[in-house]
């Protein structure tokens, strides 16, 4: 039983850990379809920062802002910033930088 139960439980935990491998990689996939000016606005959005904040860093206005933040949540399936931040922390930490290649896979 001890062993039949061993069994089980790492028949689990490969369960478990092939969905996480899952969701990052739809993640990592989601994220390679963005621009780099788009990475550059969900790195900004993703700790925590104002469309107006992100507009001055970047020298563009708030509306392009707007713009390229609609276009990540489009293109990274989000629903709500909720959402997109989740799937932003799914991503691996080198791909988590403003200037990332795309190759960095």
């Amino acid at each position: 039983q001890t062993l039949l139960d061993a069994v089980i439980a790492g028949i689990a935990m490969d369960a478990a850990r092939r969905e996480e491998a899952r969701i990052v990689k739809r993640n990592v996939d989601r994220l390679e379809t963005l621009t780099p000016r788009e990475r550059e606005v969900l790195h900004e959005v993703a700790h925590g920062r104002l469309n107006k904040q992100i507009a001055f860093d970047l020298a563009i206005s708030e509306v392009t802002v707007k713009l390229h933040r609609g276009n990540v949540m489009r293109k990274m399936e989000a629903a709500s910033i909720g959402e997109l931040i989740r799937a932003w922390e799914t991503l691996p930490e080198p791909m988590r930088e403003p200037g990332a290649a795309k190759a960095s896979a």
